[in-house]
């Protein structure tokens, strides 16, 4: 188990004299809430593809990807010992409810109770994937039902919003739709959005350019447009693009799936692109080399595009095995790609991210009584949110991104702070084979320009209070540098 941070142990005594001298229930869910892994919702317009992202992130087809009952119902996935399935009632009762797992998801029994009188099922999985990370799949919010898309909304933005750290949002071009439900997310004490806990995946990525083999790097080019410019840059980290068909059908794929494959790139190439022209096509072709059930299968797992690109593979040899195959469709799909960003910028800051989500829900909860009450916790939690320098990055962070600057002064600072990684090497700018004077004195060079930078005359006041919380944060590399040394 690791160590706490100060932050979070600061945070966890707060939390514990608050909950001993206001007794409200609140208090108690928000130390719970602190103890366990990071917790990131899912969410999207939809058929975005949310549940298909959630099951390749955890490596398993364990969501429901249809229409069914209970993908208009908020779904926790979390580690648990044994495999368990609970809902979770409105007047906060729970009751355990049967599954069967098939060969494609998760089937779900609500065992006679109405998907409207569930606030939330709970699905408890003994799966690596899950030991830091829980996942939460939210129902469509352009949902043809009101109620269903209310239901992300009001889990996304109200009640449950002291609980979620951080989200991941599914959209295929940004509209207003998307826009509107990404300020209201963040949080409203602050005048301006905040992405610090918001990264957006361009998904169904394989789709863009109609199903071509270059359909990726069309989308890579599109998320960096939105990643550098617009509307969407000033909500979010980064811009992810992912085919997350492809991506889940990666980390499940089979040997027999990997065995049709082998015999499709036997043919002729011109004449498995003429009968990928569609779906219809496709599946009626040559049966004697792959029957039309098994066409139709490769079809549901892989999507035209992932068929193209896995049967081009394996014809030039790329990939001999299905574990081979596997891991050159993680990386084609964006999935390796955003598993990296997560861990770059979510689960590297989870302590972080946690004690945020806390303190902001403990404000919540002091401004909610009588004015007056308790004035020294609430002083405490000034202080907290204002002194914190974890808190002061990522609100540095945020600010950096409403600037909508891209020079090199805001580039370096934004790497300083964390913007790219909050290890030693990535606040520098450095490879993790760099040395450790190499490391010095590149914090010095670092350190040297944010000190000029603040001291320029036409350095505007805001910028000035960024170089600062930069200083900060590479004086505490460079004592960590020393420490090491030692």
């Amino acid at each position: 188990m690791t160590t706490p941070s100060p932050l979070r142990s600061e945070v966890a005594a707060l939390l514990a004299d608050a909950e001993d001298r206001i007794g409200l229930d609140g208090v108690g869910d928000l130390r719970r809430a602190l103890d366990e892994p990071l917790t990131v919702a899912i969410a999207g317009k939809v058929k975005a593809g949310k549940s298909t992202l959630l099951n390749a992130l955890i490596g398993m087809r364990i969501a429901p990807t249809g229409t069914g009952e209970t993908t208009r119902i908020v779904t926790w996935y979390r580690h648990g010992p044994r495999y368990e399935i609970h809902a979770e009632l409105h007047d906060g009762s729970r009751r355990r409810l049967p599954f069967e797992r098939t060969a494609s998801e998760l089937e779900i029994d609500l065992d006679g109770l109405d998907a409207n009188d569930i606030r939330r099922l709970d699905v408890a999985w003994p799966t690596p994937s899950l030991v830091d990370l829980t996942l939460i799949d939210t129902p469509g919010v352009d949902s043809i039902n009101d109620d269903v898309s209310a239901r992300t909304r009001r889990f996304l933005t109200e009640e449950d919003r002291t609980t979620v750290d951080a989200v991941v949002y599914l959209l295929r071009h940004t509209h207003e739709t998307d826009l509107r439900l990404l300020e209201a997310f963040h949080d409203d004490s602050i005048n301006r959005p905040d992405p610090v806990n918001t990264i957006a995946v361009l998904s169904r990525s394989d789709e863009i350019a109609g199903g071509r083999l270059d359909s990726m790097a069309s989308a890579r080019r599109i998320s960096r447009r939105y990643t550098d410019r617009g509307e969407l840059r000033r909500l979010v980290q980064a811009v992810v693009p992912v085919a997350g068909l492809l991506g889940e059908t990666a980390r499940t794929l089979t040997q027999a799936e990997f065995d049709d494959l082998g015999r499709l790139a036997e043919v002729p190439a011109r004449d498995v692109e003429r009968s990928l022209l569609s779906v219809d096509r496709f599946v009626a072709a040559d049966p004697t080399v792959v029957d039309a059930a098994a066409r139709a299968e490769l079809l549901r797992r892989f999507g035209l595009f992932g068929v193209k690109l896995s049967t081009n593979l394996v014809r030039r040899g790329v990939a001999d095995s299905a574990e081979a195959i596997a891991e050159v469709l993680a990386d084609r799909s964006g999935l390796t790609e955003l598993r990296d960003v997560l861990d770059r910028l979510l689960r590297s800051r989870a302590d972080v991210l946690k004690a945020r989500t806390a303190i902001l829900g403990l404000e919540r909860l002091l401004g909610e009584l009588p004015s007056g009450t308790h004035p020294d916790l609430a002083e405490r939690v000034d202080r907290v949110l204002g002194n914190a320098h974890p808190l002061r990055e990522l609100a540095a962070l945020a600010s950096l991104r409403a600037r909508n600057d891209d020079g090199p002064l805001a580039t370096s600072i934004e790497r300083a702070i964390g913007g790219h990684g909050t290890s030693v090497g990535q606040r520098l700018g450095c490879g993790e084979d760099t040395s450790a004077d190499e490391r010095r004195n590149a914090a010095w060079a670092d350190l040297a320009l944010f000190h000029d930078q603040r001291e320029n005359p036409f350095t505007d006041a805001s910028m000035k209070e960024l170089c600062d919380v930069a200083v900060r944060s590479l004086e505490i590399v460079l004592a960590d540098l020393e420490l090491a040394g030692a």
